[in-house]
């Protein structure tokens, strides 16, 4: 049992990405949070904003450049939320990604990809 435990444990470090990456992660999205909360209270929209995906859960797989989804929620009475979505996101440097509902792609720096949907 414990070679097996010792494979996993050798798999793992070279499939997590190192404390030091995850802190840089953190360190960058919390500066983007605050930002993209000022504005949704300077758009007087009803929304919220929360993480998801793999940085969320604590499944992010180690690579060159690491992604975090980014999801606003609308108040239910609102109807085009992508408009919405890109007004917010007015002064930001973004790529619109066209799909079942429109997305945007925020490249921080060629490490870190912001992704808000």
């Amino acid at each position: 049992m414990k070679k097996i435990n010792s494979i996993l444990d050798e798999v793992l470090k070279e499939i997590k990405p190192s404390k030091k990456e995850i802190e840089e992660i953190n360190v960058l999205l919390k500066k983007f949070l605050q930002n993209f909360k000022k504005k949704i209270k300077s758009s007087r929209l009803d929304a919220e904003i929360f993480i998801g995906g793999s940085f969320a859960k604590k499944t992010m797989v180690k690579r060159k450049a690491y992604d975090v989804d980014i999801f606003i929620r609308f108040n239910k009475k609102y109807k085009n939320i992508s408009e919405l979505a890109e007004k917010i996101l007015r002064g930001f440097q973004k790529t619109k990604i066209h799909g079942s509902r429109d997305y945007f792609m925020i490249k921080v720096n060629p490490k870190f990809i912001l992704e808000v949907i």
